[in-house]
């Protein structure tokens, strides 16, 4: 088994977090905004950000939202991809020691969100209000906890993939890939992608000085 890279694209600046959304891939474009490419990872646009608020996490919400974790200015920054539309809401009382985790479905008007406690709200799309739909259902230890920085587990295909900043593990039936990033890079986040029905792995790696950043395009191939 090993990787094949399809294509590398240089970022300038700190990218950190990589999102994909339907036909799109979203990324943070340093501290100004968003960046939308498409699966070719050529850029379509940018979104800029106005005032700024810091995000390190970001939910995925529909084919067109994306919610913005803001939790060091107490808010949310919803951002319609389509439109470039971004509003604004702050953060409710009831999530005071809790954290928003992913969107399990959306409709038109209302996404509904799990917490990393296990909890279940309602978005209202259109007025910005959350709601709490269900009371903590997570049974055992709070789901929150992950370890390693920028760890994450991903399923692709036949394949499980996890990621910390240090290494990546490909998990396949009976057999196991591991990937160190280049010298003085960090994998920041990765995602799945479908260009004719192959599944691709897109890795986002930062250098250490938060100066640029990679985007690896990249086939698994089982020999």
């Amino acid at each position: 088994m090993f990787l094949k890279y399809r294509k590398i694209k240089v970022l300038e600046g700190d990218t950190y977090l990589i999102r994909q959304m339907n036909n799109k891939i979203v990324v943070n474009d340093d501290y100004t905004g968003l960046t939308i490419l498409d699966f070719n990872l050529n850029e379509l646009k940018k979104i800029p950000l106005s005032p700024y608020y810091m995000f390190y996490d970001a939910i995925v919400v529909g084919d067109k939202y994306i919610l913005l974790i803001c939790e060091d200015d107490g808010v949310f920054v919803v951002v319609n991809i389509e439109t470039d539309k971004v509003r604004i809401f702050s953060k409710p009382l009831m999530l005071k020691d809790d954290i928003l985790k992913e969107c399990i479905s959306c409709s038109e008007s209302t996404a509904i969100l799990k917490s990393y406690r296990g909890v279940i709200y309602s978005l209202d799309l259109n007025l910005l209000c959350l709601n709490l739909k269900q009371d903590k259902i997570a049974i055992g230890n709070e789901e929150g906890e992950q370890s390693g920085q920028n760890a994450c587990n991903i399923a692709m295909g036949k394949y499980d993939v996890c990621m910390d900043d240090q290494l990546i593990v490909i998990k396949g039936k009976d057999k196991e890939l591991r990937i160190i990033p280049q010298t003085g890079f960090y994998n920041k986040g990765i995602c799945t992608i479908k260009k004719n029905e192959v599944d691709e792995l897109v890795i986002l790696c930062g250098s250490g000085d938060a100066s640029m950043a990679l985007l690896i395009m990249a086939d698994i191939i089982d020999e």
